[in-house]
């Protein structure tokens, strides 16, 4: 009759080879819940390399390693299509903001730095901003190791530049007027002023007023100063 053997595992390897299993999954769960998308790539050495050079190289040395959902789902491509060809994440870059991306890129390989950009996606459904930004480890073999994060900062443009034309539209109101008007803040200091209250304020003091200067050291009456002070 023939005999088997048995295997059996020391009950301190399966205990660690659970605990490994566990920290994986935590490991997957903090990446599925972080809002940005997380991406590893590694890079061949390189000698020197241009902006414009930096696009044949990001094709024939860069190997995507890792990349989260989210970060498929900002680019609106499929983890497979970023694996086999990087060229389909550059391809997503807007074709005003390509040149910038690729400078930027280029520099920070040969300097051995953080990468840091914001500019456009292009999309059927318009243009999305986003922020990419990257440190590198350098390897043994002279390559670059980069781990970084990918965000999609279109509502924060767009908050700012609602910002700006509501600005823009409150000085055009303020400069508009023919009356003086100006806003201080606890401490008597300027906030807000137009060039017709500019204007008065040079004309009765002498003073050239900027914002965050008190309006009552400008003030040489005494009754115009006390008059502020009691409003």
């Amino acid at each position: 009759m023939k005999r088997t053997r048995r295997r059996f595992r020391a009950p301190g390897f399966l205990t660690w080879k659970l605990a490994l299993l566990e920290e994986k999954d935590r490991y997957e769960d903090l990446v599925r819940s972080q809002p940005s998308g997380i991406y590893r790539l590694r890079v061949r050495p390189v000698r020197s390399v241009t902006g414009r050079e930096w696009e044949d190289v990001h094709q024939s040395h860069y190997r995507i390693e890792f990349v989260s959902d989210r970060f498929c789902e900002i680019l609106g491509l499929t983890r497979k299509a970023i694996k086999e060809d990087p060229r389909t994440v550059l391809d997503r870059i807007h074709p005003e903001d390509r040149e910038g991306f690729s400078e930027r890129n280029a520099e920070a390989l040969m300097r051995v730095v953080p990468f840091r950009w914001e500019g456009r996606l292009a999309g059927e459904e318009g243009s999305r901003w986003v922020r990419f930004e990257s440190s590198p480890r350098g390897l043994e073999d002279g390559g670059t190791l980069w781990t970084g994060v990918l965000l999609d900062i279109t509502e924060e443009r767009r908050s700012a530049e609602t910002l700006s034309q509501n600005y823009a539209i409150l000085t055009g109101i303020l400069e508009s007027a023919e009356g003086s008007i100006f806003s201080l803040d606890t401490s008597y200091r300027y906030t807000t002023f137009n060039r017709a209250h500019a204007a008065a304020m040079r004309a009765l003091y002498g003073a050239e007023i900027v914002l965050g200067t008190c309006l009552l050291d400008h003030q040489t009456v005494p009754g115009d100063r006390l008059m502020v002070e009691q409003a």
